[in-house]
């Protein structure tokens, strides 16, 4: 039951810099959203490997953290095809 919780934790967490890192938080103002979006955007590039980084919680998740970047520029290129 703890390894669930933990991990379910760890997924969220995750989860939470990957929409941050999409669209910043919608709750603060445009520079903290910024703010927000540009850490979460380096943190899910980060090649750091100590507790608490990306690297880190993908071992926990037993996930492949190679994705996440391709990930992010999809998005970009996403919202750049939107704006056009």
């Amino acid at each position: 039951m703890a390894k669930t919780c933990k991990r379910n934790f760890w997924a969220a967490v995750l989860d939470e810099s990957v929409e941050n890192a999409e669209s910043g938080v919608t709750t603060h103002t445009d520079y903290t959203k910024y703010i927000f979006m540009e850490g979460s955007r380096a943190w899910l590039c980060t090649e750091n490997r100590e507790i608490l980084s990306l690297l880190w919680i993908c071992t926990v998740l037993d996930l492949n953290p190679i994705i996440l970047p391709t990930l992010l520029a999809e998005m970009d290129s996403d919202v750049a095809r939107f704006n056009a």
